[in-house]
């Protein structure tokens, strides 16, 4: 898991480290957007990016794929 050095070094993706994970569960076919806004609603869920009101993988306010603001 994890990045090689110098792609985005604040999205806590560095370094390359081997990981356990629990057991998980996949669904056979992906949830769409009207199904993910119904578990929001019911469960009052909020995402990483809007808790810290940016996300590294999309920012709104510039519509970047990158870093905020960039």
């Amino acid at each position: 898991m994890g990045a090689k050095q110098g792609c985005h070094g604040g999205d806590g993706e560095e370094p390359v480290r081997r990981i356990q994970v629990s057991g998980y569960r996949l669904s056979a076919c992906t949830v769409t957007n009207a199904q993910f806004r119904n578990f929001v609603e019911a469960t009052d869920h909020q995402t990483t990016a809007e808790a810290f009101g940016w996300s590294f993988v999309f920012d709104p306010t510039s519509a970047s794929l990158d870093q905020p603001g960039s």
